[in-house]
């Protein structure tokens, strides 16, 4: 159903738009984050079934073809898909990223006897990379018979691979900066225009205001 008179706020809880969580990678986060309340382009696109951002991006051609998108809204879609990689990646410094499944078994540190305590652990931490790591201290004895040096050289991949990151986290303007800084480097090597610093802003604004509440939940 399109947004009706109760408005888009309760559209969204009607249809169960995932709330926004940077932890999670841009491409899975609801299409709704770009739009900045454009109810008409967020009902097209959710009865198009490209309701994720990868979905709509990779999707965008036939999105046009088929008059779900004009040519500049899919445009405008995909620079702010790329505002919104940068607000994640400037966002997660210091924060890191959510530990998945993958990260364990890749990690070459877990072996077949451990792999379900480290996994019942990583799903009682949602996959948060400071109370996964806390909960790998053996002194915690959160996993059963835990080494010392598997814990070690499992924390020491995490951290190679950014889902722990020990730096100092950038608050909203040095994150604002970056982002601006980003789209102004990347319009110049294009030959295009700058997106409009006003509207990076109210992206921005609505990025972290949602990531503090994800984190805050």
């Amino acid at each position: 159903p399109a947004p009706g008179p109760a408005g888009l706020a309760a559209w969204r809880l009607a249809m169960h738009v995932p709330p926004f969580d940077p932890r999670r990678e841009p491409d899975a986060q609801h299409v709704d984050w770009l739009l900045l309340d454009d109810a008409d382009l967020l009902h097209r696109l959710a009865v198009a079934r490209a309701d994720l951002v990868g979905v709509a991006l990779a999707g965008s051609g036939r999105l046009v073809d088929g008059g779900v998108l004009t040519t500049a809204a899919a445009e405008t879609l995909a620079m702010r898909a790329m505002l919104l990689r940068s607000f994640t990646s400037y966002w997660r410094i210091g924060r890191g990223r959510t530990v998945t499944v993958e990260d364990i078994d890749t990690s070459g540190a877990v072996s077949a006897t451990m792999r379900g305590r480290i996994l019942e652990l990583l799903a009682e931490t949602d996959g948060d990379p400071a109370r996964f790591a806390a909960g790998l201290d053996p002194v915690h004895k959160r996993v059963q018979n835990l080494q010392r040096t598997i814990a070690a050289k499992l924390l020491d991949y995490l951290r190679d691979t950014g889902a722990i990151d020990e730096q100092e986290i950038l608050n909203e303007a040095a994150v604002l900066q970056r982002v601006l800084a980003d789209a102004g480097l990347r319009a110049a090597r294009d030959g295009a225009a700058p997106p409009d610093a006003a509207m990076v802003r109210d992206c921005v604004a609505r990025w972290w205001l949602a990531a503090e509440a994800a984190i805050a939940s």
